[in-house]
Parts: structure tokens; C-alpha cells; sequence
């Protein structure tokens, strides 16, 4: 029979019930296995002097047992197996396997014409004559399939029943033997098997028996896992295909943090740590690659700080914590400045998860604070605040030469004028020092030669301000005063 069918293209029409074509069969009809036909020319031979006991083959398979017993009376002949189902002497050698006379078989190595006619003829014949012929069916045993009660379970108490059917009936009692195995992103824990046996009765098509397969919750954030349930067969059936169970994930995804060991770290020689952790385990290993950038409006550069060499911080699948060490060392500038910031962030790669949020890391500067505009005197000079005083407040704009006004004391005697660009040349803790006139000190002039300008250096530039400092060796300091560098608005 043939299935005709239609489908409709336009129209906005329902498509048309489909019909069935009949092919008549006009061959002879074959008898069923264990029949047997006899030439005119048996001469007395009876039908069981030669039999083919075996009643048919299962399965279309190379080789197959097959029992074929002989007449000694018969004269010397040859045993046939043919695959047409009508078969003419002589046998034709091109299509018929020859098993011989004196060596009857015990089984038959089927050839694909046999398997394609789903049969074999046993022919006896001696001199082109036809004494004897049987026919064996090959009948194709019951294919076997496995069924799934859900494709799909979730990892929370999921549990799948495993059943099986064949496409006709049961030849004789079978059994298929259900196992399972870890698929993708699995592993054997994350499931488990219950029973194992799924039996067929002889005629049936439905199995029994229980078989059932439970996700195990683990906590671990995963991909979707896949078990593969797959069969063998004990009996006339034969194996089924291999089947997929999925595990759905129902851990949230979890997510990426960064950690500091201390928000804020010194300006002297202050060393945070970065670490990183997940809110739940994943099932795959998980990387972070740390950067750190300075934030520019803080006053903060890249000079500020320094990121270790090695910046790379692992999750291991399974774990929360990472391992690795990564630092933000921060760099002595010894230039009194507002706290700076520092933002840390990561980029993850591996574990398919977002971007941690990023953090603020604070170097606290541990410079001394310096006054406003002011004159300080040494503690051990007697020199009144308007005898020695820098009379401009502060330099205006961040240019090579600025006005300065100095005022000396004539009784002072001689004395030198210092321009200095440390911030701290002179003074510590509220008073000033003797004798710390170093490096970042210049000579601008002395008692004869008091300027009335100041020519900049870029280092004076750089640290905001100079501090103008009166020496007279070797008293030493006299007394000093801050003049910051106050920046011109834009």
C-alpha cells in the first residue's frame, strides 16, 4: 500500500485527506518456512530425507546457524543457497552460493541478495535436475526503542522513567538492559540510575519493569548537563539508538566580586590585595584579569601606583575563592596633595559570566599639610613676623616668572634668600628645621639683593608652590614662608 497525500499552496485551503494506493502482488505466493517442494524426479527418496530443519533466520545479519540434513542414497549433487524466491535448475552460479555435496553447512553466510529478498532457497541438485528445495525466511527482528518520560528534568528532584517499545511483536522473551553515562558538562555524580531491566514478553511491544534516572543537586552553577541512556539487548530484539536526558541548571548564575584587603592605603609605602570570589560555585573555572586606572579627577596618575607584574586572579570549577596575588602598590611622591583614587576593575574570561563591579582604591597622601599664605619664624630667632615677610600672598598662574615682593630686617646682618620646591624643605610638624636646605633649594638672592621677581622652575611648577626660605650661616634657618602656585582659571 501507498499513502497519497497533498499539500495545499494558496489559496488560504486546508489540505486534502490523504488516500492509500494498493499495488497488487503477482507472484506466487511463497508457503511459510518449513515447507517443502519436490521434483517429479525424487525417484523413492521420501521429503525428509532431505530437510532443512531450521525454520528461519533472525536478523539480517553476515552469518546465521542453519541445520541441513541429506539423503545418503541421493547421488552425488550439489546444495545451493539462492536468493530469488523462485528458483529454475540449473541454479545460476552468479547469484547462488554453492555449499557443497560432501560438506553439508552448519550455517550460512548470507549474501546481500539474500538479505535484500528476505530469504534463502536450499536447493538440492544433481546434473541439472531439481530434487529438492526449501524455503527460509529471513525475518527482521523487532527493533527496540528507548523512551524517556521527559527529555528534560530539572536539577532540583528531576526524575525521568525509562520505558521501551519495538516497532512488532516479540519474537520470544527479550530483555533490554538500560545504562547510563555522563554527557556534556556532566559528570557521575550529577545523576543517578535506578533499576536496569526493561523485559518484552513473547508478542509484546510495550516493556516492563522500572527504570528511572534523578538529577542530583550539587549548588554549582552549570551549563544544562546531558546524560546519554543507552541499551543492550539480550534476546531476538535488537539494540536501541542511544537517547538524551537534559539536567536543567536551576542555580542562578553567580556572580563575579572583587575584593580589596583595605579600601584606603598609605601613600608610604601602602600594598592593597585584590581578590575575587562567586556568590555560588560554578562548574567551570572561572579567570579574572585585573586592571587598575587612575582617576584623574583626584589629582591621581598613573605614576601613582603600581599594579603587579602578575594580574590575573583563577576560580577553580567548583570553588568560590580565587587563588593568585594581585597588588596596587602606591607610590611615595612626597608632594602634599589631596587623597587620590584609584578605580580596580576586572574582565572576566572563562565560567560565561558578566564583569565583576568595579571598586575605588584610596591612596591616602602622608604629606605634611601646608598653610595658606603665612610666615612661620624659627623658634629660635627673635625676629618679629614684619621684619622678614613675603609680602605677595601667593603666585598667580603656573608661569617661569612671577612678582615677589621680600621684606628683611636690616639688623639681621647678612642672610641669604633660598627659593626652595619641597614642600617639606623647612619645615616639619608646625615648626621649621635648621640645616635642610639640600637639593630642592636655590639661591634667589640675600640681604643685598633682595629680588622683586622669582624666575620658576618646573619643579616649583610641579609641587604647586615654593617655599621662600631666609638663611644666615650658620644660624641656619631664620625663618621661612609657603607662596603657592595658585592656577589661573580656564
Amino acid at each position: 500500500s501507498v499513502t497519497v497525500s497533498g499539500a495545499v499552496d494558496g489559496g488560504g485551503r486546508a489540505d486534502p485527506a490523504s488516500v492509500t494506493l494498493t499495488i497488487e502482488d503477482n507472484d506466487d505466493a511463497l508457503p511459510t518456512a518449513g515447507t517443502s517442494w519436490r521434483s517429479t524426479f525424487l525417484f523413492n527418496h521420501l521429503v525428509d530425507d532431505w530437510d532443512v530443519t531450521t525454520q528461519r533466520l533472525l536478523g539480517k545479519t553476515a552469518s546465521q546457524p542453519i541445520a541441513i540434513t541429506r539423503d545418503l542414497l541421493t547421488p552425488n549433487g550439489d546444495v545451493w543457497a539462492c536468493p530469488a524466491r523462485t528458483v529454475n535448475p540449473p541454479p545460476d552460479a552468479s547469484t547462488c552460493t554453492n555449499l557443497a555435496y560432501d560438506d553439508v553447512p552448519s550455517a550460512i553466510s548470507l549474501t546481500q541478495a539474500m538479505i535484500d529478498n528476505d530469504g534463502v532457497v536450499i536447493l538440492v541438485e544433481n546434473a541439472g535436475t531439481k530434487y529438492y528445495a526449501e524455503w527460509v525466511p529471513i525475518v527482521a527482528l523487532p527493533k527496540a526503542t528507548l523512551v524517556l518520560s521527559s527529555s528534560s528534568i530539572s536539577e532540583n528532584g528531576g526524575v525521568a522513567t525509562v520505558t521501551a517499545t519495538l516497532d512488532k511483536a516479540a519474537l520470544s522473551a527479550a530483555t533490554i538492559t538500560v545504562a547510563a553515562a555522563p554527557g556534556a558538562n556532566a559528570a557521575a555524580g550529577n545523576f543517578g540510575l535506578s533499576g536496569a531491566a526493561l523485559v518484552f514478553a513473547r508478542g509484546a511491544t510495550s516493556s516492563t519493569g522500572a527504570v528511572t534516572i534523578a538529577a542530583v543537586d550539587d549548588a554549582i552553577h552549570s551549563r544544562a548537563r546531558s546524560v546519554t541512556v543507552s541499551g543492550t539487548a539480550a534476546g531476538d530484539v535488537k539494540a536501541p539508538r542511544a537517547v538524551t536526558l537534559t539536567i536543567a541548571e536551576d542555580d542562578r548564575e553567580p556572580d563575579v566580586t572583587l575584593s580589596l584587603s583595605s579600601s584606603s592605603i598609605s601613600e608610604g609605602g601602602g600594598v592593597a590585595t585584590v581578590t575575587a570570589g562567586l556568590r555560588v560555585a560554578s562548574g567551570r573555572a572561572t579567570t579574572i584579569a585585573v586592571s587598575a586606572a587612575a582617576v584623574s579627577s583626584s589629582g591621581a596618575a598613573d605614576g601613582d601606583f603600581t599594579l603587579s607584574s602578575t594580574n590575573t586572579l583563577t576560580i577553580a570549577a567548583g570553588r568560590t575563592a580565587s587563588v593568585g596575588a594581585v597588588t596596587i602598590a602606591a607610590v611615595n611622591d612626597n608632594v602634599q596633595a589631596a587623597n587620590k583614587r584609584v578605580t580596580v576593575s576586572g574582565r572576566v574570561t572563562g565560567g560565561g559570566l558578566q564583569n565583576p563591579a568595579s571598586l575605588t582604591l584610596t591612596i591616602a597622601d602622608n604629606d605634611g599639610s601646608l598653610p595658606s599664605a603665612t610666615t612661620w619664624k624659627n623658634n629660635a630667632g627673635a625676629y618679629s613676623r614684619s621684619a622678614l615677610d613675603v609680602t605677595t600672598a601667593s603666585l598667580v598662574g603656573k608661569t617661569a616668572s612671577q612678582p615677589i615682593g621680600i621684606a628683611g630686617d636690616p639688623t639681621m646682618g647678612t642672610f641669604d634668600i633660598y627659593a626652595c620646591a619641597d614642600r617639606r624643605v623647612a619645615y616639619t610638624n608646625g615648626t621649621f628645621t635648621q640645616d635642610r636646605l639640600g637639593s630642592a633649594c636655590r639661591r634667589i638672592g640675600g640681604h643685598s639683593s633682595v629680588p622683586s621677581t622669582i624666575s620658576l622652575t618646573q619643579a616649583e611648577i610641579d609641587n604647586d608652590g615654593v617655599v621662600i626660605v631666609f638663611y644666615k650661616s650658620p644660624t641656619a634657618v631664620l625663618a621661612a614662608e609657603w607662596v603657592p602656585v595658585a592656577v589661573l582659571p580656564n
